[in-house]
């Protein structure tokens, strides 16, 4: 902006110089803030002004000297267009690829995007999150993730590792891996052609599907326990899918690795409290479970059922 040379030396050269400040601007800003959306938008912001500037003083010297220089007129501008049409469709790009949005609430939390891992302890900080990004939580942490489409809302507890597996507009699915977590979904009205789960959540033991409902999940290596505060819940293995449970509003069940979702019971008002209130899983040990049986013995249950249903139904 100073000037190099002549008027449209200038720029030419902060043309050749966009991305420079483009990825300088990004990593100061970003280093800076511990935000990287404030630092992608504020180095678009200095490349913005930078070639203003030098254009108003390329643009000076041309019309004081036009014919020495409306060849290197005519390039600028094109690169100019060019440059400035790729980051327009480059940052629409990155903006579109946001399926969530995370709010730091207490603690520190670790966000992992491939091999970038980018620690936050700011309270109030917002941050995007995409398709396969990791998420983890501190010691006495707790973290909100918002889903972009359906407008999902997860609280993380503390020492939670989260990830957004494939968020889009037909359907959401995201894994809770270890530790606690509190879902609420809004209700939609399922059409004939669609009567799956729009929103599925997968841990290390589960598979848990949801239609529209209320529900606090405790999870780790070898169990995942669930307790539904509104609407309803089904809950299967990962090893079998099949065998599902259906957990109602103020129930819970629970499912450990090797075995069969536990049969749905009824939680007591202050169990249920205790479990909504609490930062950790320990306080699923409070709901008496009944004992689980094996994944087997629960499919020669299931299927016994079944030939019992379609024999009442030919008599």
């Amino acid at each position: 902006c100073l000037g190099f040379g002549n008027g449209f030396e200038s720029v030419s050269f902060l043309a050749y110089m966009h991305i420079f400040f483009l990825l300088l601007g990004f990593e100061f800003f970003n280093r800076g803030m511990d935000h990287a959306w404030h630092g992608f938008i504020l180095s678009i912001g200095i490349v913005v002004v930078t070639q203003s500037l030098g254009s108003l003083l390329g643009f000076a010297y041309f019309f004081s000297y036009p014919s020495r220089n409306a060849i290197t007129v005519n390039v600028t501008l094109l690169f100019s267009v060019i440059l400035f049409s790729g980051l327009f469709f480059g940052f629409v790009t990155v903006v579109s690829a946001q399926v969530a949005e995370l709010y730091l609430k207490k603690g520190l939390v670790k966000i992992i995007r491939g091999d970038d891992v980018q620690i936050i302890n700011k309270l109030g900080t917002r941050l995007p999150l995409l398709n396969g990004d990791h998420v983890q939580t501190g010691a006495n942490s707790k973290a909100e993730i918002i889903l972009k489409f359906s407008k999902e809302v997860i609280q993380l507890s503390s020492r939670s590792f989260f990830e957004v597996d494939d968020v889009n507009a037909v359907q959401s699915k995201i894994a809770l891996l270890t530790g606690k977590g509190q879902f609420k979904i809004p209700k939609k009205k399922l059409t004939k052609k669609r009567k799956k789960p729009r929103f599925k959540v997968r841990t290390v033991t589960a598979l848990i599907g949801v239609k529209g409902t209320e529900f606090v999940m405790g999870t780790g290596n070898e169990q995942t326990s669930l307790l539904t505060l509104s609407g309803e819940v089904t809950m299967a293995p990962v090893s079998a899918p099949d065998i599902e449970v259906t957990i109602p509003q103020n129930q819970a069940s629970t499912v450990v690795q090797g075995a069969a979702p536990t049969k749905p019971v009824t939680v007591p008002p202050e169990t249920r409290a205790n479990i909504v209130s609490s930062d950790s899983t320990e306080t699923f040990k409070q709901v008496s479970f009944p004992k689980a049986v094996s994944i087997e013995k629960a499919k020669k249950k299931k299927k016994a059922a079944k030939k019992k249903a379609e024999k009442k139904k030919e008599e």
